[in-house]
């Protein structure tokens, strides 16, 4: 079957979405699909005649019809709600079933960083909800998102966040150098951007009051895929170079490398229309690693942690409750059973073959 994939991102990129999609075009090929790509840069071993660069939206419109009707795609699906303003014209010009992959409530995360006036921001979330009309299924990182597109969306199938068990894994070796540094201590990691909804600040304030109660035994690992700034004003103001240690943006198939040396992982974001409609990407690839992760109760994320046996929750960008976790997990037999038990879980949820052949099986029905 021939379907065609559209990300107006750039693939191969260290983060969510660009791993999601290039995840998803390998598991559909192996899943038997003649798998077409749309997008800003060229999948890896993509033919010419399998391949459409972007061009400027009048023009993508017109690129993209007449790529679907002369190779005859069965299925056009869209990655990220940033693509439906396609769906409509596909539906009406095109023979193809139209999808979309809804990873967030987009126009939320964009009021966040542009503060849209009332008048712009509803007419956004009618716009949004009005184009999903013109979908025939869609897919979506957690039960959220379904429940609040199904009242457009008729046909909607649960795509986790997956991970490849084999690069995260508990067997990777560490980064000698983190291991030099981090000594004896217990070291408390985390990967991914700093901005606001994902909790950092809670990290930071955990680590800093279990540095006070436990000086030198508590360390910090932050592997930083955005700006750093307030992290090292907070490290500055509250003399903390020994104990957190400040990367940059690393490659991902270098990110198990540096985590696999931490003890404990972390995810304390708070609840808000951006964290409860979304999935964080880093927690499949924490628990593949067979490391017991705190995270904050938001979404769906319950449904994958056995709380005190596969991992803690806690509240929502509550500083006192990792606190009270990481005292927990001071216990290194916790650990280590919280670790197995987490990392049977990626292998069980989250492996991306078990997600490919899932999403194989939904697609071929579709």
């Amino acid at each position: 079957m021939k379907i065609l994939l559209y990300f107006s991102g750039r693939l191969y990129e260290p983060k969510g979405t660009p791993i999601r999609v290039g995840n998803m075009i390998d598991q559909l090929q192996k899943g038997g699909f003649d798998v077409y790509y749309a997008g800003a840069n060229r999948p890896h071993d993509f033919k010419d005649d399998h391949y459409l660069p972007l061009r400027p939206p009048a023009a993508r419109i017109l690129d993209i019809l007449k790529f679907i009707r002369k190779n005859r795609i069965k299925i056009f699906y869209i990655q990220t709600s940033a693509g439906l303003w396609l769906a409509p014209f596909a539906r009406v010009f095109t023979r193809a079933k139209i999808g979309v992959d809804y990873h967030s409530l987009r126009v939320e995360e964009e009021n966040a960083y542009h503060s849209y006036s009332l008048p712009s921001y509803y007419f956004r979330k009618w716009v949004e909800l009005f184009l999903s009309y013109f979908i025939h299924f869609g897919t979506a990182v957690c039960r959220p998102l379904k429940e609040y597109y199904r009242a457009q969306v008729r046909n909607f199938f649960i795509l986790p966040v997956g991970v490849d068990t084999k690069l995260f894994s508990p067997d990777i070796e560490p980064k000698k150098e983190v291991l030099d540094w981090k000594g004896d201590s217990i070291l408390l990691g985390y990967a991914g951007n700093t901005k606001w909804y994902q909790g950092v600040g809670v990290i930071l304030e955990a680590l800093s009051r279990m540095e006070k109660k436990y000086p030198g035994k508590w360390k910090l690992l932050i592997i930083s895929s955005s700006g750093a700034k307030d992290i090292e004003n907070f490290i500055k103001k509250n003399n903390l170079s020994r104990a957190i240690h400040l990367l940059g943006q690393q490659a991902h198939e270098d990110v198990p490398k540096f985590l696999s040396a931490s003890d404990i992982l972390a995810i304390p974001r708070p609840s808000d229309t951006i964290t409860e409609y979304a999935f964080p990407s880093k927690f499949p690839e924490y628990i593949a690693l067979g490391k017991p992760v705190v995270t904050s109760r938001v979404s769906d994320i319950a449904d994958y942690i056995e709380d005190g046996l596969s991992g803690m929750l806690i509240r929502p960008e509550n500083t006192d409750d990792l606190c009270k976790a990481l005292e927990k997990l001071k216990d290194r037999n916790l650990r280590e059973s919280m670790g197995r038990r987490a990392r049977e879980t990626a292998e069980e949820i989250f492996d991306l073959s078990v997600l490919g052949e899932k999403l194989s099986g939904y697609l071929s029905k579709i």
